[in-house]
């Protein structure tokens, strides 16, 4: 999974400054798409005493990301 930096960072080198509304929101989806799967492992994975710490993890640096993702949703909108 590329984070959504990594891909603004190469899209600045094409000589772009922000990411468009269309990016930023296709970004937000495939995020949530790959949290609920992660998720779901989760669940999976804690309902046979595995360890689910670093699946935690994920999730949290992916809410994170989410948040980010949509301050910048709302800086474009406006």
């Amino acid at each position: 999974m590329i984070n959504f930096e990594e891909k603004i960072k190469s899209l600045k080198g094409w000589g772009w400054n922000m990411a468009t509304k269309k990016e930023i929101e296709q970004e937000i989806e495939e995020l949530k798409m790959d949290y609920i799967r992660i998720q779901g492992d989760l669940d999976k994975l804690e309902a046979v005493g595995g360890k689910v710490s670093p699946l935690e993890k994920t999730l949290e640096r992916m809410e994170q990301q989410l948040s980010d993702l949509r301050k910048q949703l709302t800086e474009v909108e406006s």
